[in-house]
């Protein structure tokens, strides 16, 4: 199975700053960039899902489509709000001069980190910048997420069993991922609250590796019951076959 990539945005960002510096105070700042860039990566993901699934329904339709594209923008509106309330000081406003300081909340990195060979490499001056390198990242993992499990597909009869499994293949990757990004967020957020000093996940605050595991789990039972045959269980003579999937050249 292809396995999703946007469960490593989080992980990645905190692994890319220094992990003492990037765990130290203002909390309030460092909690909002977390949360915040979680919760940007579940929506971008829900808005592109849900134009992609369309798309795999009536093949010749553009992702995103001029709908989501109004829906990622007011997303990103929402991140920038909250980060200027979180790290922009007294006043709220980013670049103002009382922002919290980004060698206090570990992104005194100079510019941002340029994932998946993106777009996103501009200079971080203020918390404002974080915001723009956090919806750069975050659009970029997702949008290379979504676009590489649905684009890569064989074309299916609508409602066939193939076109079904098709869809719970990029699903369950995707609630995986997302489960994973949680774990791992709540993981570092007690770190940086002082609950324990280990690295995350494993051995982390003790749950987040079993709760991935749990996911992983899970995800492969959903996948199974959907692409596995009459009998709902992979490895089965019955099997969707990856042929059919995503065609002979695969």
């Amino acid at each position: 199975m292809r396995m999703s990539v946007m469960a490593i945005t989080l992980a990645t960002l905190l692994v890319t700053l220094d992990a003492d510096v990037a765990l130290a105070t203002p909390i309030g700042c460092e909690t909002a960039v977390l949360k915040g860039s979680a919760k940007l990566a579940d929506k971008t993901h829900q808005i592109l899902r849900k134009c992609y699934t369309a798309a795999l329904q009536a093949r010749g339709r553009v992702c995103p489509d001029s709908n989501s594209a109004l829906k990622l923008a007011a997303a990103k509106r929402r991140l920038d709000s909250q980060l200027s309330h979180a790290c922009g000081g007294n006043d709220g406003q980013c670049g103002t001069g009382d922002d919290d300081t980004l060698s206090s909340i570990g992104w005194d990195i100079g510019e941002c980190p340029n994932f998946l060979n993106s777009d996103c490499h501009a200079s971080i001056g203020d918390c404002g910048a974080i915001s723009q390198c956090v919806s750069c990242i975050d659009d970029a993992i997702v949008s290379f997420d979504v676009s590489t499990c649905f684009g890569s597909f064989a074309p299916a009869p609508n409602g066939s069993a193939v076109q079904r499994c098709q869809m719970a293949l990029c699903y369950e990757s995707f609630h995986f991922a997302a489960a994973k990004s949680k774990a791992l967020r709540k993981c570092w957020q007690k770190r940086a609250a002082g609950l324990h000093a280990k690295a995350c996940p494993d051995p982390g605050d003790g749950k987040a590796q079993a709760a991935i595991a749990k996911a992983a789990t899970k995800m492969q039972a959903h996948i199974c019951g959907v692409c596995g045959g009459s009998n709902h269980q992979c490895g089965g003579g019955d099997d969707i076959a990856a042929v059919d999937l995503y065609g002979a050249s695969f």
